[in-house]
């Protein structure tokens, strides 16, 4: 059985990671983006981070980006110096891609990554007949 994390946690793989079931329990197809074996608890028992997926249906976009997550850049930033004490916003990049985007819309960070990265892989899903030509 495979599952994709589409909600971050604290401590947790990237955002669109594919596990897969293993002896000791699940373990990323991408090693670089995160190396640690994952209880099969902590995937099984939290439906609201991770979903399962259809190993028949597996689609193309999904792989996609779990492929070009090493050439995703991540940088924070203050959209309010003096409001807000700690870099709140986001800007993703992707070259490899040509995709960029900065989020600002909510107090914290994690908010701001988690919606950067689903604006990213909507823009892949969109796209992917032409980015799988890359």
């Amino acid at each position: 059985m495979k599952y994709r994390l589409i909600k971050l946690y604290p401590k947790s793989p990237n955002l669109g990671t594919i596990v897969k079931k293993d002896v000791l329990g699940y373990t990323p197809l991408n090693y670089n983006s995160y190396s640690a074996v994952i209880p099969e608890s902590q995937v099984e028992d939290f439906p609201e981070f991770w979903e399962p997926i259809n190993e028949d249906k597996e689609d193309t976009a999904a792989i996609f980006y779990n492929d070009i997550l090493d050439y995703i850049h991540t940088s924070y930033f203050r959209t309010h110096p003096n409001i807000y004490n700690e870099e709140n916003a986001v800007r993703l990049t992707c070259k490899k891609i040509g995709f960029a985007v900065e989020v600002s819309l909510y107090k914290s960070a994690i908010q701001n990554k988690n919606t950067a990265q689903k604006i990213l892989r909507s823009f892949i899903e969109q796209n992917i007949s032409k980015l799988s030509k890359l």
